[in-house]
């Protein structure tokens, strides 16, 4: 008996608040930090192909795409 799967997802993956802030923050003296605004999400797309054969034998195929 064989069996076949196919999964797909997509996720959006966004940055931190900190790290958009364009403001400068002075965390004391000599060290601050500030982000960076236009930083934009990542978006993934992922798809599995999966195959089992008499519950021994078992394949899987995985491809990701990611754009920023």
């Amino acid at each position: 008996m064989a069996i076949f799967s196919i999964n797909y997802s997509r996720r959006i993956d966004r940055q931190r608040m900190n790290t958009l802030n364009p403001f400068r923050i002075y965390v004391n003296l000599y060290n601050s930090y500030a982000g960076n605004p236009y930083l934009r999400p990542t978006i993934s797309n992922n798809l599995e192909f999966n195959y089992l054969l008499n519950e021994m034998i078992s394949f899987t195929i995985f491809a990701l795409q990611t754009k920023k």
